[in-house]
């Protein structure tokens, strides 16, 4: 899976978020057109969750890296 910056899916859920209001606002909140539009919502901001939780763990491994190759280095 190829991982999408998360600004780009930050992005992705403010425009979401905007069409969900909108569909909410003419349709109702429970109408089916509306509730698809929450679940797509839901969708991205799992797909943020994630992709920020992996970003995290990445930069965990890049500092441990560089604490170990720097601490060998001065020694």
């Amino acid at each position: 899976m190829i991982e999408r910056a998360l600004s780009e899916i930050s992005s992705d859920i403010q425009v979401k978020r905007m069409e969900l209001i909108q569909f909410a606002s003419l349709y109702g909140l429970n109408h089916s057109i509306t509730i698809q539009k929450s679940e797509d919502l839901d969708q991205v901001i799992y797909e943020y969750q994630i992709s920020s939780q992996i970003h995290a763990e990445k930069q965990k491994e890049i500092n441990s890296f560089w604490k170990k190759n720097f601490q060998l280095a001065i020694s």
